[in-house]
């Protein structure tokens, strides 16, 4: 989720790659990288955006803040060119 006017836009038109990392800070320290194309798409009707808030905010909380919100969201998608995974946990003593 990117809000419209976000310097990331920015970046992004001028080089179109992106990347998602994901890891576990905690043993066994797994993680995923995702590399590849942008694809921006507006967030119709604020879904994502209330749904990514609710996740941290609860229910209530998440729609007042996407209320109050006056600049709209893209959705980034990511056409992976690339996947890298890692699972530490073979090497790691127990």
């Amino acid at each position: 989720m990117i809000a419209e006017g976000d310097p990331k836009l920015r970046h992004l038109d001028r080089v179109p790659r992106c990347s998602f990392m994901v890891f576990e800070t905690e043993l066994p320290f797994r993680g995923l990288t995702v590399e590849g194309g942008p694809r921006l798409e507006p967030d119709m009707g604020n879904r994502v955006r209330l749904a990514i808030a609710s996740r941290y905010l609860g229910e209530e909380a998440a729609r007042r803040f996407v209320e109050q919100r006056q600049t709209p969201g893209l959705v980034l998608r990511i056409t992976a060119t690339k996947v890298k995974e890692w699972d530490l946990s073979g090497i790691l003593p127990e």
